[in-house]
């Protein structure tokens, strides 16, 4: 498996964690010739397309930063799988 440099923070670009969730679901299922079909058409963070995706997001809040900085917690932000048991597994 070859990996490409992961961009964080303010230089990833618009829409970079949803295209590659949306990818990776694409290729489990079935490959896909258009690519503009997951197209991103909005920026999200990883936080939000994991909480969006069902995943409770609550613990994120509780580091030194606030509620509003949650989605920044190290101990999640740079996780690359988020698990719901029961409910819902996340790649990204």
């Amino acid at each position: 498996m070859i990996r490409q440099k992961q961009p964080t923070g303010a230089s990833a670009p618009a829409g970079y964690w949803l295209k590659i969730i949306k990818l990776f679901l694409v290729l489990g299922v079935v490959l896909m010739a258009d690519l503009s079909e997951i197209k991103p058409s909005r920026r999200n963070r990883v936080y939000d397309l994991v909480r969006e995706a069902g995943v409770n997001v609550e613990d994120w809040a509780n580091f030194k930063g606030d509620e509003t900085k949650a989605a920044t917690n190290p101990k999640y932000c740079y996780d690359w799988a988020f698990v719901e048991p029961g409910r819902v597994v996340v790649l990204n």
